[in-house]
């Protein structure tokens, strides 16, 4: 039992100097990508390093913090469709959790389609909800927001 405690805490404290020292084990990057007259890609890219993941937008309920991807509403733009996820989604069961949990490891990209309903530039703007973890530790959750320019 003191084992398991002393294990514990060294992860605990671990989590704690990363946090401190603003360790970012995913990085973000937002653009967008014509694919016809006026309807765009959006492109939310997650570039994460080695052992670490962030969760799938469809993670159980009871498990990590699924991803979550809010557009402001914006009434020259249209979303056609949910926010697709691109990537090598791998699933495990997670004993921290009790359950199979959906995640990614790498890269993944979350992508929106939209509709503009005029011939005007547009700038797209939300936010990306995201908890990172490695093996038995994780990160608080974050929030970032994004802007991209439709053009």
């Amino acid at each position: 039992m003191k084992r398991f405690f002393l294990i514990f805490g060294m992860i605990m404290f671990a989590t704690l100097i990363l946090s401190a020292q603003g360790f970012e084990p995913v990085a973000w990057e937002f653009s967008a990508k014509k694919v016809s007259k006026n309807t765009f890609e959006i492109h939310l890219t997650a570039s994460i390093d080695y052992d670490w993941q962030i969760y799938a937008q469809t993670s159980p309920e009871g498990g990590a913090l699924p991803t979550q991807i809010t557009f402001i509403p914006n009434s020259s733009v249209v979303q056609v469709g949910k926010v697709k996820e691109i990537g090598n989604l791998k699933k495990k069961y997670e004993r921290v959790f009790g359950i199979v949990t959906e995640f990614y490891r790498d890269s993944v990209d979350f992508v929106q389609i939209v509709n503009l309903k005029t011939d005007n530039v547009v700038t797209v703007k939300g936010s990306v909800y995201f908890m990172a973890c490695k093996n038995d530790q994780c990160l608080p959750p974050k929030a970032l927001e994004f802007s991209v320019i439709l053009q």
